[in-house]
């Protein structure tokens, strides 16, 4: 079964995108696996104590602390552009580079078409 696209033309240089009218479960986990993988959690092992309102002295629990590898948003956004992006002026091949080589103006015209499509990535999480 072919699935469903959506064209749409640039507005600085007119360059004409198809893309997927939507993604998979699977494209969209793919997705959002980059930026879970740029994302390294650590614990504090050490308990801090600290006084409280009353000058008593309480042990702290200790802090989860993260941190998201500056790479990975962009990285993030390659894998959606690839994944949703089916052909940049009837190319299908090297669709990110062309895409990446593109004006300013155009590349972010393309990712706010793109964003409708994915939309966000914890969508599931305030369905809730």
């Amino acid at each position: 079964m072919e699935r469903e696209h959506i064209d749409f033309v640039t507005p600085e240089d007119k360059h004409k995108i198809v893309v997927k009218a939507w993604l998979t479960a699977r494209e969209r986990r793919s997705i959002r696996g980059v930026l879970l993988d740029g994302i390294k959690f650590s614990m504090k092992d050490d308990e801090e104590t600290v006084k409280d309102k009353d000058g008593k002295e309480v042990k702290k629990s200790p802090i989860a602390d993260y941190n998201l590898e500056g790479s990975s948003l962009d990285k993030m956004q390659d894998v959606t552009l690839k994944t949703v992006i089916i052909s940049v002026n009837g190319e299908t091949k090297d669709v990110l580079d062309a895409v990446l080589d593109m004006k300013e103006g155009d590349f972010n015209f393309i990712v706010k078409e793109i964003d409708k499509i994915t939309g966000s990535l914890d969508e599931d999480s305030k369905k809730k």
